[in-house]
């Protein structure tokens, strides 16, 4: 089971651009690239969290790369208010 402070960890990595930091922990726990953040009612996958506004995220590119390479889904449809895939938020 993945706590709180790994999740925090990993959305500051992918945040901040960390590719050593996310490479170790999708190591340590491969199901971070394909798991769901948030509750049953909202949430979102690895890459909403990179496509995320403002969008600012250094070597996003590449973190998108390894996201997907361990596993990430480009077209994991947010659950909640609409139904939106991360490659409708890195467009808009």
């Amino acid at each position: 089971m993945i706590d709180d402070s790994e999740v925090m960890d990993f959305v500051a990595a992918i945040k901040t651009g960390d590719m050593a930091a996310l490479r170790l922990m999708l190591e340590a726990s491969p199901d971070l690239a394909t798991d769901r953040f948030g509750d049953a009612g909202s949430n979102r996958s690895s890459l909403h969290i990179l496509t995320d506004w403002p969008g600012m995220t250094p070597d996003r590119e590449q973190v998108a790369r390894i996201l997907v390479a361990a596993g990430a889904d480009p077209n994991a449809q947010f659950v909640g208010a609409h139904t939106e895939t991360p490659l409708h938020w890195a467009a808009s």
